[in-house]
């Protein structure tokens, strides 16, 4: 099914570079430009080239649930798609051997990206895991990561977490400027400490973050289209 959701996709975008009627000319031809460039990236994402900046009509135009992923690793810039969803869990995958699942807002498995990351537990109420509203989120909470290893034994880290105030911020986001709420999360293990970045309104939707994925100390930003 999975492989089948990605030819669709796949057959998407195809149509949609091959399609004159369905926006205006200027604009089709910067689409379907950025578009072949997206996918020449998803490609090569691990390669050193020129962040390309995502448009909002890019969005508008592919109609289809989106988030954009960067790291400080191997991956420069991807863009990818959710295959299933399950509850509030998502499998998305960059058609290139890069995939992510998120719980919600939180990521918790990764493959193709140099983490090793396997799954992440965190407290039921994890505002992370569960929307809530930004003032209803608790102060302090447990996770701990859990990460294959070269003798595929299990690597389990165990932090204790906690938020600081939200503090409300103007961002640029697909070329408009949003007021959202900056939220900094510390999070500590005897020998590890990281801290991840959540840009929310105020019910919770986290559209931007940046978040810690393994003891290589390496971050992925995620920005959220839908």
């Amino acid at each position: 099914m999975a492989l089948k959701n990605l030819i669709l996709i796949k057959l998407l975008i195809f149509l949609l570079l091959a399609s004159c009627s369905i926006i205006e000319s200027d604009k089709l031809n910067n689409t379907k430009s950025t578009l072949e460039r997206l996918i020449e990236l998803n490609k090569n994402s691990n390669q050193t080239k020129p962040i390309i900046d995502i448009k909002k009509e890019i969005v508008d135009y592919i109609q289809y649930p989106l988030i954009e992923v960067r790291s400080n690793d191997i991956i420069k810039q991807v863009l990818m798609i959710p295959l299933s969803t399950r509850d509030q869990v998502r499998y998305f995958t960059s058609g290139g051997g890069q995939s992510l699942t998120i719980s919600n807002n939180l990521v918790t498995k990764t493959k193709g990206i140099n983490t090793e990351l396997i799954s992440v537990e965190v407290d039921e109420n994890s505002p992370l895991t569960n929307l809530k509203k930004i003032y209803d989120w608790p102060k302090n909470s447990n996770r701990i990561y859990n990460f294959s290893t070269p003798n595929f034994d299990i690597n389990s880290i165990n932090f204790k977490c906690k938020i600081e105030n939200p503090i409300e911020e103007k961002i640029l986001f697909l070329e408009e400027e949003l007021y959202l709420f900056k939220i900094i999360e510390k999070c500590k293990s005897k020998n590890l400490d990281f801290k991840n970045v959540y840009w929310s309104n105020i019910q919770g939707n986290i559209l931007k973050s940046i978040q810690w994925v393994s003891p290589k100390n390496i971050y992925l930003e995620i920005n959220k289209f839908y």
